[in-house]
């Protein structure tokens, strides 16, 4: 394209303009391409320069037509760019005045037939113009749009993506778009993933499109895709539109209201509760629909800790309580796997779950079971709280709740199920208190009586030997006073070993002390004596290396094999704990 009518496009500069085409042959404007093969009204549309757009399709109304390297026409673009004069300008409605009679209204004007061509183009990603102009929210140009629906049927159209014009104007929340196409009827309500409008509306928290679509979309109106209300459709996830609704978050509370920002976002949340009871008193079997995954909405509620929407669900649908996943898992069950304290709060204060919280699932386990494999203090004392909870089930695998406490040696929870069997007056059943736990617990007293003294001897045995060194010290000389064999490798790596076992010792001991301060914390004795376990083993190992690095010293010069031995023993040592 020659520089002199790019830039007159661009800028609008209607006397550049003039001077290059006003010259006895002027050039075909329909070959004046850029490398993109976009057209002078291409780009003075995109400009927006309406006077340049004017004279162009004057003299050339080919190109309202004319696709570029991607599809685009003119009209596509404006349509983008929400350009309602320009579109205006781009198609055959509008009153253009460009001779006497208004001969952009007549029959076989090129500029009527340029515009009517354009309408119905579709660029590489299978859009038209009315496709764009929802795409970017533009609903002005989107109805203007629409008054050529009945010659275009431009309502049936569906792009590559899948997307129909319905499904865009719901997505983008264009109520009177919506309520338009639906009065014209001949509509596609196709939408990609198997979803229709009303799938897009209330994933997106369109209140007043939902309204509309649950009011008007009635099996009368003639439908493209469909022939009956798809309130029940579900997508190829398998999801309903109730789980979409079920997903969205209404458990948060704004703090400044006040703050226009703060309004938006309430308003919006407001809104979703709003579209989850509009769909419940559409169409309440909507909770009793699962996905491809077993999982009904109220589990959506209950997974993304949305307690507004699980208590929404179970007010229209109180016997949704009851509905289990493949694994036979009620709500219940899973509130408390997912350790969600708000929820399960708040579905065992309903009557609807009195009853369930000693439900077993599949495998046999209670809410209470799953509670003492989360290890969350808090979720067992509010279940035992509750005060109807049996401690005396077991499972598939004959464990009570105080069972699994013991094989997952969760302490911490030991006295809460101690205390509320205690309480409840029931009689233990024969694997209450099982003799894991016991052993459990005689070990760690035991342990906490024979550690100390171990620590105290091998603290003892390494201070000495770092002051009686093998070989000695020397006696004389300016270096009297260091170790004989002080420039030999075994002797560093027995200062080395003796070091750590002592410190190791000493830190353990301490702890000790520590913990038995805190005794009454049955969870706090339990990780002191865990993390003296580690330290001893550290300790003794070092013992054991100093020791043999120690005979090696003495022995490596007049008997190598015995200094060769006494290092393969020394390290047999935790080799023979290791297997065993």
């Amino acid at each position: 394209m020659d520089p002199r009518l790019y830039n007159a496009a661009m800028n609008g500069d209607m006397e550049l303009l003039t001077s290059f085409i006003g010259v006895d042959c002027p050039p075909d404007l329909t070959l004046c391409l850029t490398p993109q093969k976009n057209t002078v009204l291409y780009i003075a549309v995109e400009f927006c320069r309406q006077n340049i757009v004017e004279k162009v399709i004057q003299l050339c109304p080919s190109l309202i037509s004319q696709q570029n390297s991607k599809g685009d026409t003119p009209l596509h673009v404006a349509a983008r760019a929400g350009h309602v004069d320009l579109t205006k300008l781009l198609t055959p409605a509008l009153n253009l005045n460009l001779t006497e009679g208004n001969p952009a209204l007549e029959e076989g004007n090129p500029v009527r037939q340029a515009g009517s061509m354009a309408l119905g183009m579709s660029n590489l990603e299978g859009n038209n113009p009315f496709h764009e102009a929802l795409k970017k929210s533009h609903g002005e140009v989107a109805l203007h749009l629409l008054t050529f629906n009945e010659r275009h049927r431009l309502t049936r159209e569906v792009n590559m993506a899948g997307e129909s014009l319905l499904y865009l104007a719901a997505e983008a929340g264009l109520d009177e778009v919506v309520k338009k196409i639906i009065e014209i009827g001949h509509y596609s309500t196709r939408g990609p993933d198997g979803q229709n409008p009303l799938h897009i509306a209330v994933i997106k928290g369109r209140l007043g499109v939902v309204e509309i679509l649950l009011r008007d979309f009635i099996p009368e109106v003639i439908l493209l895709d469909k022939e009956n209300n798809f309130t029940a459709d579900a997508d190829c996830f398998g999801n309903t539109v109730l789980h979409y609704a079920s997903a969205k978050s209404y458990s948060r509370v704004l703090k400044d209201k006040d703050n226009d920002r703060d309004k938006e976002r309430w308003t919006e949340k407001h809104n979703q509760i709003q579209i989850l009871e509009l769909l419940l008193e559409a169409n309440p079997s909507l909770a009793y629909v699962p996905n491809r995954n077993g999982d009904y909405p109220l589990f959506f509620a209950i997974r993304n800790d949305f307690g507004r929407a699980a208590d929404t669900i179970l007010d229209y649908c109180p016997d949704s309580a009851e509905l289990v996943n493949e694994k036979g898992q009620n709500a219940l069950h899973l509130a408390v796997m997912e350790k969600i304290y708000s929820t399960i709060s708040n579905l065992v204060d309903r009557l609807e779950f009195k009853k369930l919280i000693n439900e077993p699932d599949n495998d046999g386990n209670t809410p209470m079971h799953l509670a003492t494999l989360t290890n969350d203090k808090r979720i067992v004392k509010l279940l035992i709280d509750e005060g109807s909870v049996d401690l005396t089930v077991s499972n598939k695998k004959g464990l009570t709740a105080m069972d699994i406490c013991g094989y997952t040696k969760t302490k911490n929870l030991e006295p809460s199920l101690v205390a509320a069997d205690g309480n409840s007056g029931s009689h233990p059943h024969p694997h209450h208190h099982s003799k894991n736990w016991q052993s459990a617990k005689n070990l760690k007293k035991n342990a906490s009586q024979i550690l100390p003294i171990d620590l105290s001897l091998v603290a003892t045995v390494t201070f000495a030997a770092a002051f009686t060194v093998p070989g000695g010290y020397k006696n004389d000389g300016p270096v009297a006073g260091l170790p004989v064999f002080m420039r030999n490798a075994a002797l560093h790596a027995f200062i080395l070993s003796d070091t750590i076992a002592f410190c190791g010792s000493l830190t353990a001991t301490i702890l000790l002390v520590y913990g038995s301060a805190y005794s009454e914390d049955p969870f706090l004795m339990f990780s002191v004596l865990r993390t003296c376990y580690y330290i001893s083993g550290v300790a003794i190992l070092a013992t054991i290396t100093a020791f043999v690095t120690a005979v090696y010293v003495l022995t490596s010069k007049e008997s190598l094999w015995l200094a060769v031995t006494s290092l393969l023993l020394g390290s047999a040592v935790p080799l023979f704990l290791g297997c065993t």
